[in-house]
């Protein structure tokens, strides 16, 4: 989704992280298993979806986007910072920028083989929508295609299966 909204690979990979970072700490806060995040963060919030959405603005000028010190995601706003030497903005997740080395490996332990099949769902996905409508909708999308686990703390920490069909099935509907 970051890289449909104008977003470099190694950037959107840690946005990536820094969204599911953010969710997790919002469960959890509301299952009661951790403590809120620290300022407010997402932890008492509605959901991103349910806010109003201010559209990024991603410069189109390199100088200028690497001046960025937040980027807007999923109707959240994440920090980010320049690293050096590879000269890329990364998001800042438990207070240090994420490496999208390791973003990618994590992914590819996650999905395995399935990895490409599920990048090309989501590039597909992120293809079916203008970035502004993409912005407005991607939560609902997630919680759409999301794997299915328990809820409440039975839910805490379980995998499911994320089904590449239910991603390809809203990238050609826009009922949204």
């Amino acid at each position: 989704m970051a890289v449909r909204l104008g977003h470099p690979r190694p950037t959107a990979l840690t946005l990536g992280r820094a969204v599911a970072s953010r969710f997790a700490q919002t469960k959890g806060a509301r299952l009661g298993i951790l403590p809120p995040a620290p300022g407010g963060g997402a932890g008492g919030r509605s959901p991103p979806a349910l806010q109003p959405v201010a559209l990024p603005t991603v410069p189109t000028h390199p100088a200028a986007y690497r001046r960025q010190r937040a980027l807007a995601v999923m109707g959240e706003t994440f920090p980010v910072e320049l690293v050096q030497p590879v000269n890329e903005l990364h998001a800042v997740v438990d207070g240090r920028p994420a490496a999208p080395q390791q973003v990618q490996r994590s992914l590819q332990d996650s999905f395995g083989a399935d990895l490409a099949a599920v990048e090309s769902a989501m590039a597909e996905l992120a293809a079916s929508r203008t970035p502004e409508q993409l912005q407005r909708e991607a939560y609902q999308l997630y919680v759409d295609f999301r794997p299915d686990v328990p809820s409440g703390v039975e839910g805490w920490g379980a995998k499911g299966p994320l089904h590449v069909s239910r991603i390809l099935e809203l990238a050609t509907s826009k009922k949204l």
